[in-house]
């Protein structure tokens, strides 16, 4: 399957059916907008917010939340109440968010033509390009439906975030959490006002075109003072403040269930090593996402799904009930996010297309299949934003740090092991390794993967997964070149992680 579908399908859902992120303007020429368009009557976000507060159809003012009237507490009774209120406050957030990415699913039920690429502010999901450099089009409407579409889109987000305004202001919240509060609120009162002034111009008939649309978004962006590129940056900064609620979100339910004391940096590491690798092989291919990464699922066949939910079960099991060092607390939940989210993208993709011959051969139907799903459509928009999130610098290098520390540990670990009995081999097929190992000792209760370039001297190890005591074949298709030579390592480990036996592969070039 081409990349490129799923790129294409990814842009057109963030950027016309994003939850709450305002949707760029379309690609069709401008022209001057006519009278009967909003006007920008002040250069100044402040004026304007002044000027509409005094209309009969304005959000009113942000409410400011509900201060806790109840007598003081210990510390860690008071930390055990603000976590229940933000995991309260973030589970209702995202029944909204999940409400309105399904709806938004009409947009595509005759997917617009021309759209054009992503703009640069988001290049997690830029539409990759075809072949001859130009990019990649889907199946067309006329525009009257692709207009028709996308403003029943506009009044159905219009409705969810009025909904969602009303119930988050009369939420309480806790201190640290008023500033993300805020943020999210003024960001649902920036679309609000928008796809007003979209609605009522809709509804008396001043919208015949795209081009209509165009400038009735334009002029909204000019009456804020702003260009459309600062626009498009604020919506990007608000995507980033939704994850942050459910992130905290996930944080506080964690710190609610977990009790454990803090890991250490080193034990961290090698804990994140065993989990990263399998994961971020089964989503991308790769051994590891880096910076502005696009997110284009590892797609081969059915079993590529079951491979990436058995790495998110696997890493929500191993990360999920530990507390990591303070240090990297904003990587480990975005992770335990990520893979809680790919969990039910793979269960989607596995009940949707049973029929294997239309994942490999026709793309156009997949993502007809794909839009006609609510729950399909919403998993895979989770998806792409966790990937934004993962692979920003910060944490990037953050992996990067925690993983080469894991591996001098480990390639330390696996030189000094003493050698397997058994026999280990891998045999070259179309789609990968096979490989398959004798009995394991008899104190083994899980077994390490890795595979390494021998040109490299060991240098490009990779921890592929961990298996049960049980397993005596491994099938690695992920991230291989051909004509490259490849070798495997399989560890036989104890309860405490440490290497029995180590056996080695002979080289061998796929």
């Amino acid at each position: 399957m081409k990349k490129n579908y799923f790129s294409r399908l990814a842009a057109t859902i963030f950027l016309l059916a994003a939850c709450q992120t305002a949707p760029p303007s379309l690609t069709t020429p401008q022209s001057e907008p006519p009278a009967s368009k909003i006007k920008a009557s002040n250069t100044s976000q402040e004026g304007v917010q002044s000027k509409e507060s005094s209309k009969s159809n304005a959000e009113p003012p942000l409410a400011k939340p509900v201060e806790s009237t109840a007598p003081k507490a210990t510390t860690a009774v008071v930390k055990s109440q603000n976590n229940d209120l933000i995991v309260k406050y973030s589970q209702a957030f995202q029944s909204h968010q999940k409400e309105i990415v399904q709806n938004t699913r009409t947009l595509a039920s005759s997917m617009p033509s021309n759209m054009g690429p992503a703009p640069t502010a988001t290049p997690m999901i830029a539409p990759s390009a075809s072949p001859s450099g130009s990019p990649e089009t889907v199946p067309s409407s006329s525009p009257s439906t692709e207009l028709t579409l996308l403003l029943t889109a506009f009044k159905t987000i219009l409705e969810v975030d009025q909904k969602v305004l009303a119930e988050l202001s009369s939420m309480s919240v806790p201190e640290e959490f008023k500033s993300l509060n805020q943020k999210l609120q003024e960001g649902l009162q920036r679309e609000v006002k928008l796809y007003q002034a979209i609605s009522q111009e809709f509804e008396a008939n001043k919208i015949t075109s795209i081009s209509d649309l165009n400038n009735i978004m334009e002029n909204y962006y000019k009456s804020l003072g702003i260009t459309l590129e600062q626009y498009q940056k604020l919506s990007m900064e608000f995507v980033d403040t939704q994850f942050e609620v459910i992130r905290l979100g996930k944080k506080a339910k964690a710190q609610l269930e977990n009790t454990s004391a803090p890991m250490t940096e080193e034990e961290y590491a090698k804990l994140l090593n065993s989990v990263w690798a399998p994961l971020s092989l089964a989503i991308t291919g790769k051994s590891d996402l880096s910076v502005k990464s696009t997110f284009s699922p590892n797609i081969k066949d059915l079993q590529s799904f079951q491979t990436m939910k058995s790495a998110a079960q696997t890493l929500i099991e191993r990360l999920g009930k530990q507390t990591p060092p303070s240090q990297y607390e904003e990587l480990h939940y975005t992770l335990l996010v990520l893979a809680e989210n790919t969990v039910p993208f793979s269960e989607q993709m596995q009940k949707s297309f049973a029929d294997t011959t239309l994942l490999a051969s026709n793309p156009t139907e997949l993502l007809k299949k794909m839009f006609s799903d609510s729950e399909l459509f919403y998993t895979f928009y989770m998806m792409g934003m966790d990937v934004q999130q993962i692979t920003k610098e910060t944490l990037v290098n953050q992996i990067n740090s925690l993983v080469t520390q894991a591996k001098d540990f480990e390639m330390k670990q696996i030189f000094e092991a003493p050698v397997f009995e058994g026999k280990v081999t891998a045999t070259a097929q179309s789609t990968g390794f096979n490989l398959a190992w004798t009995s394991a000792p008899a104190a083994t209760t899980s077994i390490a993967i890795y595979r390494n370039e021998p040109e490299k001297i060991f240098k490009s190890v990779i921890r592929l997964a961990t298996l049960e005591k049980a397993s005596k074949t491994y099938l690695d298709e992920g991230g291989l070149v051909t004509g490259k030579s490849y070798q495997y390592t399989v560890c036989f480990l104890d309860t405490k992680g440490n290497i029995l036996a180590a056996g080695l592969s002979d080289m061998s070039k796929f």
